[in-house]
């Protein structure tokens, strides 16, 4: 990769990502900052994002350097609510515009969300180029109407593009995650505090937790326990206290949040989750079966589109919230025998989200060289 990405001179460029909300949005954007310092050490970074959501936490743990503003997401019906949304978003968007002179920001990577909006408007009004990328099936608001805008909009699915305008320079790359290596079974399940050969399931519902899932296991946790499987289950804040409160089994560990996501899918035999792109492009990385409860409320229903997607790949099931009565039944029987969902490898390995990394770096790389070639803008 090193001898394919462009050359640049000594002087320190600076990339500004403006990622925020979820993990789906937030990780992609860490995943892409590590691989350019890997490859170009002297590119500086900086974060722009919000002071109460999951990027104020988990940005500054991975070392960089995180700028706030405030902001708040659109109502897709009419409401009072839009008419402050709006106002702030104004707001933002000028002190957005201070953030990036002050930074002498060479480029703005947009990965989606809220946070996303005044950071590229105030990119495209100060002059310096932006690259976004879109993780799901369907492109959410943001990027949907920004897109035609930027030097290049990186997807993760092909038929992404039928909902983007046409005037887009839209690149398919498949969805940048974090790195996850493999880690031994034994030694993940060690580190984690279960062991034995029992079949363990890894629960998730993304970045926030999902009630519904933990509302569901709670009713059921006598089932579980019962079948004698292993459970690593992440909560979220909300409903952690109240999982801990009623849980006290050796066999089922408990936490608000997983950071070794490496050690807890190795040391996993199926996962039980919602369905966001980056969850989907880690499954699909770590070579894992999956219980997919897609979330009923996102966006155009992006999530269910998602989990199908996998589905059809032969390595998962997709179980709608309406019918989540349904999971700890499936996921106790696909546990202990699988089920017949089958693991399929290419060539032994999943590089695609790998592959990703790479080619969005490259891209981020060239488009900063063309900054000093004078072929995009660049705010002075």
């Amino acid at each position: 990769m090193r001898r394919l990405l462009p050359m640049l001179n000594r002087n320190p460029y600076k990339v500004v990502f403006a990622a925020g909300g979820t993990g789906g949005h937030i990780y992609p954007a860490i995943a892409i900052a590590g691989e350019l310092q890997l490859v170009s050490p002297h590119i500086e970074v900086t974060f722009i994002g919000t002071t109460n959501r999951l990027e104020s936490k988990i940005v500054p743990s991975n070392g960089y350097t995180l700028k706030f503003i405030p902001v708040m997401g659109l109502s897709r019906s009419l409401s009072i609510r839009n008419v402050y949304a709006i106002m702030l978003l104004v707001y933002a968007v000028i002190k957005c515009i201070g953030i990036l002179r002050r930074e002498r920001a060479s480029l703005v990577v947009g990965t989606g969300g809220y946070v996303s909006a005044p950071t590229v408007i105030g990119a495209l009004l100060s002059g310096i180029p932006v690259l976004m990328l879109e993780q799901n099936a369907i492109p959410g608001m943001v990027n949907k109407y920004l897109a035609k805008y930027a030097e290049e909009v990186h997807l993760s699915y092909e038929v992404t593009q039928k909902h983007l305008d046409r005037k887009t320079h839209s690149i398919i790359s498949g969805n940048p995650i974090r790195r996850l290596s493999e880690v031994d079974r034994e030694s993940a399940r060690r580190e984690i505090g279960i062991g034995g050969d029992n079949r363990t399931v890894l629960v998730f519902g993304g970045s926030l937790g999902a009630s519904a899932i933990n509302s569901v296991l709670l009713e059921h946790i006598d089932d579980i326990v019962e079948s004698s499987i292993q459970m690593i289950w992440q909560t979220g804040s909300k409903d952690y206290q109240k999982v801990v409160d009623r849980v006290d089994q050796p066999n089922i560990r408990v936490y608000e949040y997983i950071d070794d996501m490496a050690s807890a899918y190795s040391a996993c035999d199926l996962v039980v989750c919602r369905a966001g792109a980056t969850t989907i492009a880690e499954l699909q990385e770590m070579n894992k079966p999956a219980l997919l409860i897609p979330y009923p409320h996102s966006t155009d229903n992006h999530q269910y589109y998602n989990a199908k997607g996998y589905e059809e790949m032969g390595m998962g099931l997709v179980i709608e919230e309406s019918e989540i009565r349904e999971l700890v039944p499936r996921m106790i029987e696909y546990a202990i025998d699988d089920g017949g969902l089958e693991l399929k490898r290419r060539d032994g390995t999943s590089s695609g989200s790998m592959n990703a990394r790479e080619e969005v770096t490259a891209s981020v790389m060239s488009l900063l060289k063309n900054t000093t070639d004078g072929t995009v803008n660049r705010c002075g």
